[in-house]
């Protein structure tokens, strides 16, 4: 069981803002006892401590912080208020094959 964390992307006009997507792998039995946070993680201090920030975005089936799975991130470099998170439910039926949601948050 662990939480890892796959894109990375800073603010454009403030170095210390940092933005980190993160995916779960899940080992227990059953799987709905480990329920961490995860999905998309803010820094305001240059990665020293991280806020979960994932309001929004949907969370896997009988879980409440267990985000799904964060792939890409992407900032936008003229309006660094807003941001794209793309994910990803393999637990979805046709995951794999069909296309990941995009969410933004402004």
């Amino acid at each position: 069981q662990r939480i890892t964390p796959v894109p990375i992307v800073v603010d454009p006009t403030d170095s210390n803002i940092l933005y980190v997507g993160t995916f779960g792998t899940i080992s227990a039995n059953p799987p709905n006892f480990f329920d961490p946070q995860n999905g998309v993680f803010k820094s305001t201090d240059g990665g020293l401590t991280w806020t979960h920030s994932s309001n929004g975005l949907p969370a896997f089936s009988g879980h409440v912080n267990r985000k799904l799975d964060v792939l890409a991130l992407v900032i936008n470099p003229n309006n660094p208020q807003v941001l794209w998170a793309s994910v990803l439910d393999l637990s979805a039926e046709g995951a794999g094959s069909a296309p990941a949601p995009l969410y933004k948050t402004t």
